[in-house]
């Protein structure tokens, strides 16, 4: 069966500090990455494997992208993630 897994980035340094962030690239804060780490634990747990993974290119979403790719047990049936960054398809104006 085919599944859409969505997963919303983890806390910022600036969501940790109550600070409206809009597209300032900011890292996750320690607690944005035990909730990456958590959906890792979780995605594991119910046997879901991401074949394909699709993610803005701010850090915090890559981050959160990268911990659940690499640290959730089985989650891409044992294969090393590649990651692609094509920057100038998220261009505009």
């Amino acid at each position: 069966m085919t599944r859409l897994v969505l997963i919303r980035h983890g806390e910022s340094t600036w969501n940790d500090r109550n600070r409206f962030t809009g597209r300032v690239d900011l890292p996750l804060s320690p607690c944005g990455r035990e909730d990456a780490q958590k959906a890792a634990r979780l995605l594991g747990t119910h046997g879901i494997v991401i074949d394909v993974c699709f993610t803005n290119p701010l850090i915090g979403a890559i981050e959160t992208a990268v911990i659940c790719l690499t640290e959730g047990e089985r989650v891409c049936a044992g294969r090393s993630p590649v990651l692609k960054h094509d920057a100038e398809s998220w261009l505009c104006c």
